[in-house]
């Protein structure tokens, strides 16, 4: 079956406008392969298991719908570079997402997540990773092995901790932490960090601060190892 074949199939079972969504969002086909597939704002509860046969798609968009959950299949799309699906209902990620080995930005902010399968970790290309706005208690210990990640946004979660060997992602230079009820830090140790948000937390108040220069963030890091 054709990409555009299960793509109208796959409307039908989500009741929605093919046209619509060909024409009048930034789906796109190359050929007859369908690379990305924008499917915000349409009012989407469930996703069928056919969209796991989209085995093209480098980017999907699923903003603003009522996904309580990432289906399995959506492990399959082993091309995805981008996965969007910011302002839903879900409460949970099924450990098939750490398939996707060649995702680089991965957007699950605005939900009601409390946690992560560890599977999360094996997204060894993951840039970045926005998980604000959820309700996290923890960050698995397997986030360490996103070494290539470069923006962590945790802005608004329910964390109390951070995994011991957190400073693993060196490569780091955008981490929010702020509106959390964070009451310590492991030792830290980002050499490229340049703007880092500890504000509205339960860290001691000389460290609640907002750095926006690597300078900044260099200085209060040295305040944290220092305690």
């Amino acid at each position: 079956m054709s990409d555009e074949e299960i793509l109208k199939q796959l409307c039908q079972k989500m009741g929605i406008s093919y046209r619509t969504v060909t024409e009048f969002t930034s789906t796109r086909f190359e050929g007859d392969k369908l690379t990305v597939l924008d499917l915000k704002d349409m009012k989407i509860s469930n996703l069928p298991p056919m969209i796991g046969s989209l085995k093209h798609l480098t980017e999907l968009s699923l903003a603003r719908n009522g996904l309580r959950e990432l289906i399995p299949e959506i492990g399959k799309l082993n091309n995805l570079i981008g996965l969007y699906v910011p302002e839903n209902r879900l409460v949970r990620i099924h450990p098939e997402i750490g398939n996707l080995r060649n995702l680089t930005n991965l957007n699950l902010s605005g939900n009601e997540l409390t946690n992560l399968p560890q599977e999360i970790g094996n997204l060894s290309k993951l840039r970045e990773l926005d998980l604000r706005d959820n309700r996290l208690t923890s960050i698995p210990s397997s986030i360490i092995n996103l070494r290539n990640l470069i923006f962590l946004d945790l802005y608004n979660n329910q964390l109390t901790h951070l995994p011991n060997k957190f400073t693993e992602l060196r490569k780091l230079t955008d981490l929010s932490l702020n509106k959390n009820p964070l009451e310590t830090l492991p030792p830290l140790n980002f050499p490229k960090l340049s703007y880092l948000d500890l504000t509205q937390t339960a860290l001691p108040e000389d460290w609640q601060i907002l750095a926006r220069t690597k300078k900044d963030c260099q200085e209060l890091l040295e305040r944290i190892n220092a305690k």
